[in-house]
């Protein structure tokens, strides 16, 4: 997963949306800053559709945030999953999750643990 540029802040959030659309199928529904919402902390958001969950990522003050739902839920539901830090390592991690997520085809996020993945291989997650 070698990106063309520093994949750090917008650029590493613009590499994760096209990233995800052409790898796992998902459709970026906006990407950006409301200018009508001038006092959220958020520095950028990016809205992702997949098959069965809505993905909202977040850049503020050099976090990444993650938060998602299912398709039948409300937007307004969103369940925080983690943060990391902005850089690298942390959109790689972002982008295997969100990944992970849409092939398990999991419909709702309310329940915990999620366990994607098998227990100690590399490309395994668990939210309790």
């Amino acid at each position: 997963m070698a990106t063309p540029w520093n994949d750090i802040g917008v650029a590493g959030m613009v590499y994760t949306a096209a990233w995800l659309e052409h790898t796992v199928g998902m459709e970026v529904v906006s990407i950006g800053r409301s200018a009508q919402n001038a006092t959220t902390k958020e520095d950028c958001v990016l809205e992702l559709d997949g098959s069965q969950l809505f993905i909202r990522i977040a850049i503020r003050s050099g976090w990444i945030w993650l938060y998602g739902c299912g398709q039948d839920e409300p937007s307004d539901q969103l369940q925080f999953l983690f943060n990391t830090g902005d850089g690298p390592q942390g959109w790689t991690t972002v982008r295997k999750f969100v990944q992970a997520l849409e092939r398990s085809g999991i419909k709702s996020l309310r329940s915990r643990p999620i366990q994607l993945g098998e227990v100690g291989s590399a490309d395994a997650f668990v939210i309790g």
